[in-house]
C-alpha cells in the first residue's frame, strides 16, 4: 500500500508539472504572437500648386481613410486641373495597433522591417457603382520612394508630363495612395494593406496631333527631354582664299618701292647739289638697302615669315656694317671740303 501510494504521488507530481509546464508554453506564444498593426499617415497633404510655385488649394488628410461608404460621397466632386497645375502629397508613414504597446509612438517605421515593399500613387478612372474592378479602364501608377529612418514621403507630378495613356482622359480620375508590405519572419508584426482616395480629379485636355508622335516625343512629354539648339559651327576661311591674285600683288609692291625712290630722286635733283662719285663703301651700302626693298617685294608677293627672316637679318647686318663705313667716308670728305 505505501509503494502505491508513492506511485500515485509521484504521477500526480508529474501531472502538475507537465500542466504548469503546457500554461506556460500558452502564454509565452500567447506573448511572442505578432500584432495586426495598419498603416497612418501623419502630417499628411495633398496641395495642387501652379508651375511658378503659388498654391491653388491646400487640404489635410486624416491619418486612416474614410470608410468606404463615406469615401464616394467626399470625393464626388473632381477637382478641374489646368496644364501649368503640380500635384503634391506629403506625409510621414507611421504604424498604429490597438495593443498597449503601440508601435506608432516611436518615430517613423520602428525600423527597415516596418518599410512596405510595395508603394505606388496611383491615378485610375471612377469606377462605376457595384464594380469590383479596382483598375477600370485607364490607369498608371507611379512609385514613391518611404525613407525608412522617418518614414517620410514626398510626391510631385507635373500636368504637362502627364503619360501617354491619360493624356486623352475626359471622364474624372482617383488618385490613391497604396501601400502594402509582407511579413519576412514570425517575429515581425503583419501589417495591414492600405488604399487610401484622396481626390477626384479632371486632367487638363491635351492639344490633339492626327499624327503618331514618335520615341522621341514621347519622352519630351512623359520625362521632360527637350530638344537642345542646334550648334551651327562656322570655320575660319583659310588666308590664300582671301588674298589677291599675284599680279595684282606685284603692280603694288612695285609701285609701293618706287614711289619712294621716284619722290627722293626728284627731290635731290632740285637741290642742285655738287655731287662726286660715290665711294665703294657708299655704293655697297647703296646695293644692300636695294637689296632689303626687293627682300620686301619679295615678301609681299609670296615668301613665307620663317623664309623671309634669314636673309633680312643678313641683310640688316651687313647693311649696319657698311653704314658705318660710307658714314666715315662721308665724315672724312666733309673734313677735306671745309679745310682751307
Amino acid at each position: 500500500m505505501r509503494s502505491s501510494s508513492s506511485l500515485l504521488k509521484v504521477l500526480l507530481a508529474l501531472t502538475t508539472l507537465s500542466a504548469w509546464s503546457w500554461n506556460s508554453n500558452t502564454v509565452e506564444s500567447k506573448a511572442i504572437r505578432p500584432l495586426r498593426t495598419n498603416y497612418v499617415l501623419n502630417e499628411a497633404r495633398f496641395s495642387i500648386a501652379s508651375l511658378d510655385g503659388s498654391p491653388r488649394s491646400t487640404r489635410n488628410l486624416q491619418p486612416s481613410p474614410p470608410p468606404p461608404s463615406s469615401t464616394d460621397s467626399e470625393l464626388e466632386d473632381p477637382i478641374r486641373l489646368e496644364i501649368d497645375d503640380v500635384l503634391k502629397l506629403s506625409f510621414n508613414l507611421g504604424l498604429s495597433s490597438s495593443h498597449t504597446e503601440d508601435l506608432n509612438q516611436k518615430p517613423g517605421l520602428g525600423g527597415k522591417e516596418n518599410v512596405p515593399h510595395q508603394s505606388f500613387v496611383t491615378l485610375s478612372q471612377v469606377q462605376p457603382v457595384g464594380s469590383q474592378d479596382f483598375f477600370h479602364g485607364q490607369s498608371h501608377a507611379w512609385p514613391v520612394v518611404v525613407k525608412p529612418a522617418t518614414g517620410r514621403v514626398l510626391w510631385s507630378l507635373r500636368m504637362d508630363r502627364l503619360p501617354t495613356s491619360l493624356q486623352n482622359v475626359t471622364s474624372p480620375l482617383k488618385l490613391s495612395l497604396l501601400l502594402a508590405t509582407f511579413p519576412t519572419s514570425s517575429s515581425e508584426p503583419e501589417i495591414q494593406p492600405l488604399h487610401y482616395p484622396i481626390a477626384n480629379l479632371l486632367l487638363p485636355p491635351y492639344p490633339s496631333s492626327s499624327l503618331p508622335i514618335s520615341n522621341r516625343e514621347r519622352n519630351e512629354q512623359e520625362q521632360g527631354f527637350k530638344r537642345w539648339k542646334e550648334h551651327k559651327h562656322t570655320f575660319g576661311i583659310p588666308p590664300y582664299d582671301t588674298m589677291p591674285k599675284k599680279q595684282i600683288s606685284g603692280i603694288a609692291s612695285v609701285i609701293t618701292v618706287l614711289v619712294p625712290w621716284i619722290l627722293l630722286l626728284t627731290l635731290i635733283s632740285s637741290l642742285k647739289l655738287k655731287t662726286t662719285s660715290p665711294t665703294t663703301k657708299i655704293s655697297s651700302l647703296l646695293i644692300c638697302i636695294l637689296g632689303l626693298e626687293l627682300l620686301a617685294v619679295r615678301y609681299w608677293i609670296g615668301m613665307t615669315l620663317f623664309k623671309m627672316l634669314p636673309y633680312l637679318v643678313t641683310g640688316g647686318i651687313l647693311t649696319i656694317v657698311l653704314g658705318k663705313g660710307a658714314m666715315s667716308d662721308l665724315r672724312r670728305r666733309r673734313r677735306v671740303a671745309s679745310s682751307p
